[in-house]
């Protein structure tokens, strides 16, 4: 009898601590500044109804970084050129607790297009470091640029070496 109990109990045990590890890293990449629920499909598909599951990204520069699944666990690094398209209303899309979601196009770095959908009031996340989501919307510098003029040295003396 504690052969099988030990048996039986063991696995069970480990299936359970798995998810539980599991749903406690969903939560804590859930709620890491900057990552916002959204739904991805690719734009030919537009007759395709959206996927059920919600996933959930972040921009880091111009990438964007999906997570899903249960435990987010799988993820997808996608390189994107632009956000094409500005954020409109959809309404062939569904998410807990949202009544309004939007939209916007993503074009990628090998030009394949994307549709990323997101409750309204993470809008403001969906064109990352694209900015708004204006149509033609300038792409933003990644790293700042240097200046073109030395800089004043500590003291005012002058950054040029002097000929001694």
């Amino acid at each position: 009898m504690v052969v099988l109990l030990t048996a039986v109990g063991i696995p069970i045990g480990v299936v359970l601590g798995a998810l539980a590890v599991g749903l406690l890293s969903r939560r804590a990449h859930r709620s890491r500044p900057g990552v916002f629920p959204c739904k991805v499909r690719k734009a030919s598909a537009r007759s395709q109804p959206w996927g059920r599951r919600t996933a959930y990204a972040r921009w880091v520069h111009d990438v964007l970084l999906v997570h899903s699944g249960m435990p987010l666990i799988r993820y997808e690094a996608l390189a994107v050129r632009s956000v094409d398209t500005p954020a409109t209303r959809v309404d062939d899309v569904r998410f807990i607790g949202s009544r309004d979601p939007v939209s916007v196009r993503v074009i990628l770095d090998d030009g394949s297009t994307l549709d990323l959908a997101s409750p309204s009031r993470w809008e403001g996340l969906l064109a990352g470091p694209f900015g708004s989501a204006d149509v033609g919307a300038a792409r933003p510098p990644l790293h700042p640029t240097r200046p073109t003029e030395p800089r004043p040295t500590p003291g005012g003396a002058s950054p040029a070496r002097s000929g001694t």
